[in-house]
């Protein structure tokens, strides 16, 4: 079942960064980058506030054994009650922006996510009765139909208006998905029947912490870029930073959360023995993608995007470093999560936070440049999630010996990937009439490489598949 479901979501995740590159290569032609920079706080504030939306409901309710009608019903109110505190918050952040029109644009965000919080509850009776595949095609479909009005707004020289019609649409399509899919009538519950499940919403509160840190760390320099250096390069860096977070937020994400739901079934002990392989099977997955735009990035996104966003391509390339961290950071929080240890993952990415935030400002202070900010900006963030993510491991693996296989696998993969991709930069892909080939092609080889060095060195450090599988299978016996 975990195989299975892995290869949906990885399968949905690879359809929707198909759809994000052909919504970037579109749109990016036909609006102007100053325009994404408007977008760009819009989406910022977005960001800070999401985690409030989904507040760690959807995997409490995975995780529960028993799902009554009356369950169903609170996990929907509460999150109503979330998507209208959302819709506040976010209207009283744009009061204080000084953007013309502002509070128009707003106006589509805070109805987006209303619609998006009704949809959290199908969306999470879904996911607990194992329909990744549904869930796939129910994503496709919403994302394409959006795309698609966005483009025809964008032609006609609708600017940011499609933008925002395309946050919009993508939770109408998928509302009307849900509702021809799920029958159940959610209704709206007292305060008395919301507090039988106060030991499932403080866990929640748990990891809505978390969510908010991690909201707050992806939306913070947004702002001040904006402050800094104008909508304009606030559109080059936002673009930018979004393709450098697709490793972890669209492939390491695919892949963690079915191992979630599968190691949430193991005993302690098991579940420690696999973290280890599992942090290595979901750097193989999304890590090596970032170390591709850490070399490939400047010629990624004009190749995407055109010749306007040539000055996005160095920012692409040394945000794809602060990528690695997050691939790092999206692995704890599997951890952390099974381990119940939310509260504790919340302090370390507090810290992280602060200190990258602090490291932000000293680089812009003394260099005034926004090259040399987001560089410093990045390897902090990278270096910081190594240290904790070896620190975590060696905590909770149960033994030094799976420490010095982990240390020993990422040395090995980083390097061989990342040797393999400078040299075929130089000597094969620069003079290349098919650039686009021929980096599809040296990312497979460099994944090959990879992969059998690791095998024959120590094929340890590799995921135990047939393990896995035959551990489901006598499960399922």
């Amino acid at each position: 079942m975990v195989i299975k479901n892995i290869s949906y979501s990885v399968v949905n995740q690879i359809l929707l960064i198909l759809i994000m590159l052909a919504s970037a290569a579109v749109l990016g032609r036909l609006i102007e980058p100053s325009i994404f920079g408007i977008f760009a706080i819009l989406l910022a504030i977005h960001t800070l506030l999401f985690s409030i939306v989904d507040f760690g409901l959807t995997p409490v309710f995975i995780k529960l054994n028993k799902v009554t009608s009356e369950v169903k019903n609170v996990f929907f109110t509460l999150n109503i009650l979330l998507g209208t505190c959302y819709a506040v918050l976010f209207l009283i952040i744009v009061l204080f922006i000084d953007q013309e029109n502002i509070i128009i644009y707003s106006m589509v965000f805070t109805i987006s996510v209303i619609i998006t919080s009704i949809n959290q509850q199908p969306i999470a009776n879904l996911l607990r009765q194992h329909h990744q595949k549904k869930m796939m095609i129910f994503n496709f479909v919403s994302t394409l139909i959006a795309l698609c009005i966005a483009i025809v707004l964008a032609y006609y020289d609708f600017g940011i208006y499609a933008l925002l019609a395309q946050q919009l649409f993508s939770q109408i399509a998928m509302y009307s998905l849900l509702k021809r899919n799920d029958n159940y009538e959610y209704n709206i519950v007292g305060l008395n029947i919301v507090k039988r499940y106060k030991s499932d919403i403080v866990f929640s509160l748990r990891i809505l912490a978390s969510r908010i840190v991690n909201g707050v760390s992806l939306s913070y320099d947004k702002f001040f870029i904006g402050k800094f250096f104008g909508m304009e390069l606030l559109g080059l860096y936002s673009k930018a930073f979004q393709f450098s977070g697709v490793p972890s937020a669209n492939l390491g994400t695919a892949v963690s959360t079915p191992i979630l739901s599968f190691i949430a079934r193991k005993s302690e002990e098991e579940a420690k023995k696999l973290y280890p392989i599992i942090g290595n099977f979901i750097f193989f997955i999304a890590g090596n993608l970032a170390i591709f735009l850490i070399i490939y990035g400047d010629w990624f996104i004009v190749f995407l995007m055109g010749e306007n966003w040539i000055e996005a391509g160095p920012y692409l390339q040394i945000l794809a470093i602060w990528g690695v961290g997050k691939v790092l950071h999206g692995t704890l929080i599997v951890i952390y999560t099974n381990e119940k240890k939310m509260g504790e993952f919340s302090i370390h990415s507090i810290v992280a936070l602060i200190l990258n935030a602090v490291i932000f400002l000293i680089a812009y202070f003394f260099s005034k440049d926004i090259t040399t900010t987001i560089l410093y900006f990045s390897i902090s963030n990278m270096l910081i999630w190594i240290f904790l993510y070896l620190i975590t491991l060696y905590k909770y693996s149960l033994k030094w010996e799976s420490l010095k296989d982990t240390l020993y696998f990422h040395l090995l993969n980083s390097t061989v990937f990342y040797f393999i991709l400078s040299i075929s930069k130089d000597e094969y892909f620069s003079n290349s009439e098919y650039k686009w080939i021929v980096a599809i092609l040296i990312y497979l080889l460099a994944l090959g490489a990879s992969f059998i060095l690791i095998f024959i060195f120590n094929k340890r450090l590799l995921i135990d598949i047939q393990t896995l599988r035959s551990e489901n299978g006598q499960k399922n016996t």
